[in-house]
């Protein structure tokens, strides 16, 4: 995208388009999912999923994100990369929608079991050392 740090595949799956466009193209992220509004049509706010392309106006945003947006880690990181490339962020919003929420959780718990199993392992080890 040539307005914020955001990248994409090429696929119509991830950014909607089937090769790279020539030029300055803009992502899916600057217009609303359900409305297809850009945020100057939209009194210039969006909620921006942190994740992937979803982005709401206020009208068409979920409760459940426009309630509940993310101020941590990535919420700030977004914001100084968006910030680093000159854009202003005091009108973005950022939430994670239910899809990235649960494969945030799901690659979490894989985390936690491969610890989990690093440290039996490593306990073997150690006992059949010490032995």
């Amino acid at each position: 995208c040539g307005f914020c740090p955001k990248v994409y595949h090429a696929t119509k799956e991830c950014a909607g388009v089937s090769r790279v466009p020539k030029g300055q193209w803009q992502c899916p992220w600057h217009a609303c999912w359900e409305c297809e509004r850009k945020s100057s049509s939209a009194g210039g706010i969006l909620f921006h999923c942190l994740t992937c392309p979803t982005a709401y106006c206020f009208d068409c945003c979920p409760d459940r994100y426009s309630m509940n947006q993310t101020k941590g880690k990535e919420h700030l990181r977004m914001t100084n990369r968006l910030e680093d490339m000159g854009v202003s962020t005091k009108s973005w919003l950022f939430f994670s929608c239910d899809d990235c929420a649960a494969a945030r959780e799901e690659e979490r718990k894989k985390k936690r079991e491969a610890m989990r199993l690093f440290s039996l392992a490593s306990r073997a080890s150690f006992s059949s050392f010490s032995a």
